[in-house]
């Protein structure tokens, strides 16, 4: 009876795994969010005349088509650089970031193909328009935290540091602001952390330090690099536009985080953070060995504006925390989009919580509007002590559908895929969770439907469903 029993359970969960490619991982069931330090956010309010952001639905076009026609610069020779990156190369932060100012706009400033640069501060493009940096396959090393601090033991972290490129804590590899239609694209970003990873160390003052930290911009394509071993986050997004003039104002496309330097792969915070942001399209990456989640949308202010996220078709890979956080500061959220996204070694750990908590039967309470999960696929098994795998609270007008996922069997209370909190226009169809009891449990929640959901093991169309049937 036991072969058999697994035998069933094999057939059921064997379409799955053909989605997904094998990844070994260790990860963290259940621990909670420790609160985050707020890194300073900076910015305009936006583009007058510019496109208005309600009326942008994630296309993006024929986005970096136009690199072609510019005229390349290349970067100067007498830039030390190595094939291969070695510790005793001088830090040229510097110079490249001198040549990187003389490249007129308009320009390709390229740099030598694969050859390596020792970079102990940040490469920082502010105020640049129609500009392409391609970094042609170099690599931009840190071997350092950014301060290499002279005087260990002292009991002050970071007083004095042999390199002056500023605050060790926002040492990103990256910085980008002010800008229109600029694309960065193939570079290897090297971020100086040996302690990263899933099962690495979260350094609190050095959390600032991102592969690309992406504040106010207009039209920025970031495409076919590579990152791995930053202290922050992979993909960091601080902008107070809340209009642009292109057809999106950040797009993040085609890049691998976090998987070239072995067991010592991965970062100190988050795969993607959006604390502040319009219009930002993050598709086609693969993000792995996240310290914490593979995705946080959490304001650090109240007056902070996150509209139109669209995260889709990405492969999420070894993260300890949630696949998905948003909690924050109770600041308007409208329009998160995370469809066709794979997680690997990581169940489908959602956890969606607003500040305030809204009156349901009044959607003028609502801050928070406009979710859906659409298609996204787990096969690893979780859910915590509240007998949940993922949550939705105060959030109005929620779409979760077509989702494949797996929960805990056997646990107390007994496992359901989702908890709708404090929420109202809700959408539950065509899910599927391999040994949940039950699709969704709602608490406080109005104009909720479902439809086509199907549970347990063997898979049946879910025997609780209570609410009204969608249309």
């Amino acid at each position: 009876m036991l072969f058999l029993s697994f035998v069933k359970r094999t057939a059921l969960i064997l379409p799955l795994l053909a989605a997904l490619s094998t990844f070994a991982c260790g990860v963290v069931d259940d621990e909670p969010m420790p609160a985050e330090m707020p890194i300073e956010m900076q910015g305009d309010a936006g583009v007058t005349g510019a496109v208005p952001s309600e009326s942008f639905d994630g296309s993006v076009g024929d986005a970096g088509d136009d690199a072609l026609a510019k005229p390349i610069v290349e970067i100067p020779a007498t830039i030390a650089n190595a094939a291969t990156c070695d510790a005793s190369m001088p830090d040229v932060t510097n110079a490249i970031q001198s040549w990187i100012d003389s490249v007129p706009n308009g320009s390709v400033a390229r740099f030598a193909k694969g050859r390596c640069y020792r970079l102990e501060g940040s490469l920082k493009i502010v105020g640049r328009r129609d500009f392409v940096v391609d970094g042609n396959g170099a690599t931009l090393q840190a071997f350092t935290d950014g301060c290499d601090d002279q005087t260990p033991g002292d009991g002050i972290d970071y007083n004095s540091c042999r390199f002056t490129h500023g605050p060790a804590r926002n040492r990103s590899r990256v910085f980008i602001d002010d800008t229109l239609r600029v694309t960065i694209r193939n570079f290897r970003l090297e971020g100086g952390n040996v302690v990263a990873g899933p099962d690495g160390e979260y350094v609190a003052e050095l959390e600032g330090q991102h592969a690309f930290d992406i504040r106010d911009n207009d039209g920025l394509l970031i495409e076919e690099n590579r990152a791995d071993r930053v202290f922050g986050d992979f993909v960091y997004v601080s902008s107070a536009k809340t209009t642009c003039s292109q057809l999106f104002c950040v797009l993040v496309r085609k890049n691998v985080f976090g998987e070239d330097n072995g067991a010592s792969s991965g970062n100190g915070r988050q795969g993607l953070a959006v604390v502040n942001g319009t219009n930002v399209v993050v598709e086609n990456n693969r993000f792995s060995n996240i310290r914490r989640s593979g995705v946080d949308v959490e304001a650090n202010s109240a007056n902070a504006v996150i509209r139109n996220v669209f995260i889709r078709k990405n492969v999420f890979a070894n993260m300890r925390l949630n696949f998905f956080s948003n909690w924050g500061a109770d600041c308007i959220i409208d329009g998160v989009h995370v469809n066709e996204n794979v997680l690997q070694g990581r169940a489908f750990a959602v956890d969606s919580n607003a500040a305030v908590v809204p009156n349901p039967s009044q959607v003028s309470t609502f801050r928070r509007k406009n979710y859906e999960f659409i298609g996204n696929v787990s096969t690893t098994e979780g859910g915590n002590p509240s007998g949940r795998l993922a949550r939705i609270s105060g959030v109005s007008g929620v779409t979760v559908q077509g989702n494949r996922t797996v929960v805990t069997p056997g646990r107390t209370p007994a496992m359901v895929f989702l908890s709708i909190e404090n929420s109202r226009s809700v959408r539950v169809v065509d899910n599927t969770t391999l040994d949940a009891v039950q699709t969704v449990r709602y608490e406080n929640s109005v104009s909720v439907c479902e439809r086509a959901n199907r549970v347990g093991s063997p898979l049946v169309a879910d025997p609780r469903a209570s609410k009204t049937i969608c249309p």
